[in-house]
């Protein structure tokens, strides 16, 4: 069966405690479906190995990429996200991953190697604490728990809602505008996985990857960064995002968190 890698000089240990690695994926679950013990115990028994990845990484993926993909992972702690970059060098951010989300599921082609020609490259952004789980072992789990079913049903859509919001967001959004929505964004996620308040949450994002989800240059970033700072509605500091007027910025973005969160409470 295929593995999963980073390059061997990064400093990684395999946990032990796989009980402790077990709850995000659910915790996310449960906000689209409470799930009965005995579907949560079937996912459970799909998951595999538990990794500690200590830095950031550029790549993580398979061992061997000719071998059949046959597992995904489970982010438990930390960020990650999906990107592509192009033969100039340009790099598109596609996707952040937060805590309970799956990388991985469905997989878009069968091998690493189709993958990597066709698709695009996952890399982690901070310390990192994620999970293997058998793709034929989650499918089984699927057939026997339809709750479950749906929530992962669910989850896949939700994903999909974020990509055509981005879409959005880069063809007919400004930059300010855009700008706001992916905090925004990014709170309500966070808040479905246990993390971050409404008024504030901790981000270790790079004004170079935000600029590279946003379509904007690092410089341009920046400038609207202080525009939203001096308009009192957004203040970024030190790896932390306060909205500063909240509702003034969901009026900018034109947000409406219902593609996000299944739980009311977390909706804006």
């Amino acid at each position: 069966a295929m593995g999963w890698a980073v390059p061997s000089e990064i400093a990684i240990r395999e946990a032990t405690d796989l009980a402790a690695f077990r709850g995000s994926l659910s915790l996310e679950l449960d906000q689209r479906e409470t799930l009965p013990s005995g579907e949560r115990t079937r996912l459970q028994l799909s998951f595999g190995k538990h990794w500690i990845v200590h830095v950031a990484v550029e790549r993580i993926g398979p061992v061997d990429s000719a071998a059949a993909i046959t597992r995904a992972l489970i982010l438990q702690k930390g960020w990650a996200c999906a990107h592509r970059s192009l033969p100039s060098g340009a790099r598109q951010v596609l996707s952040l991953y937060v805590p309970g989300d799956l990388i991985g599921y469905p997989p878009a082609s069968s091998t690493s190697q189709e993958a990597g020609a066709y698709g695009h490259n996952v890399s982690t952004i901070t310390e990192t604490e994620v999970s293997e789980v058998g793709l034929d072992r989650l499918t089984e789990a699927l057939a026997m728990a339809p709750r479950l079913a749906r929530a992962m049903f669910w989850d896949a859509a939700r994903a999909n809602a974020i990509l055509e919001e981005r879409l959005i967001s880069l063809g007919r959004r400004n930059a300010r505008g855009r700008t706001a929505h992916f905090y925004l964004e990014l709170s309500v996620r966070l808040r479905s996985c246990g993390q971050g308040h409404a008024s504030r949450f901790r981000c270790p994002l790079s004004q170079d990857l935000i600029s590279d989800a946003l379509g904007l240059s690092a410089e341009h970033l920046n400038r609207v960064l202080k525009q939203l700072r001096i308009a009192g509605l957004l203040q970024v500091r030190k790896g932390w995002v306060e909205f500063v007027n909240r509702d003034a910025l969901v009026r900018l973005a034109d947000f409406d968190s219902d593609y996000l969160a299944a739980n009311t409470d977390l909706a804006v």
